[in-house]
């Protein structure tokens, strides 16, 4: 076999396509994995204003 060969140029044609999907992929997980912990961290801004916020019902709250 030769590098002229078919088989082999489609081997060779094979791999780089399946380094760049394995790149892709690779990108497309982390870009997943930074907006779900930037997701997290509103989450986490918006409990933490919520557990500093004093909420108080309608019928318990002092008449004036």
């Amino acid at each position: 076999m030769t590098m002229r060969d078919p088989l082999v140029m489609i081997s060779i044609s094979s791999l780089v396509y399946s380094e760049h999907a394995l790149r892709a992929s690779a990108l497309r997980r982390a870009q997943s994995l930074e907006m779900m912990g930037e997701a997290y961290r509103v989450l986490s801004v918006a409990r933490a204003a919520l557990a500093s916020t004093r909420v108080v019902a309608p019928e318990t709250q002092p008449t004036q």
